[in-house]
């Protein structure tokens, strides 16, 4: 009886450090898909794929009004980011960009501050962006 109650023991200082680190690697893999879906937008967005980066906006947050038109005289240049804070639970990520772009009937650059808020959709199993586009007037 003695050793069943040793091996329950040993098993349970053995089983609560794994499944400790188990949720810690839950949180790194989520952090590591933030990283790999900013890396996208940020390719989409200087791209000035405006269509596809409509994608990552949740759709509560979508402007359905959008005129597409608007965004055919923009040329994203430069998207920086100045500050990042993630939530404690690591759903949550708020960023300070700086965005850098041209109007191009003007040729005239313009920089623009623009905060974001990206939020883990545990349904979707995605980061999606709770943030519309930035206004990029002229």
């Amino acid at each position: 009886m003695c050793k069943f109650r040793m091996y329950r023991i040993f098993s349970f200082f053995l089983l609560v450090p794994m499944l400790l680190s188990c949720a810690g690697l839950s949180e790194k893999v989520r952090l590591s898909e933030f990283d790999t879906t900013f890396e996208i937008y940020d390719i989409t967005l200087r791209r000035s794929q405006f269509h596809a980066v409509q994608n990552f906006i949740d759709p509560a947050y979508r402007d359905q009004d959008l005129d597409f038109d608007t965004y055919k005289n923009v040329k994203v240049v430069d998207f920086t980011v100045t500050h990042v804070k993630v939530s404690e639970d690591r759903f949550n990520v708020d960023q300070a960009v700086q965005l850098q772009y041209f109007l191009l009937d003007r040729n005239i650059l313009k920089t623009i501050e623009y905060r974001q808020t990206w939020r883990f959709d545990e349904q979707k199993k995605k980061w999606l962006l709770q943030t519309p586009l930035p206004d990029f007037s002229p």
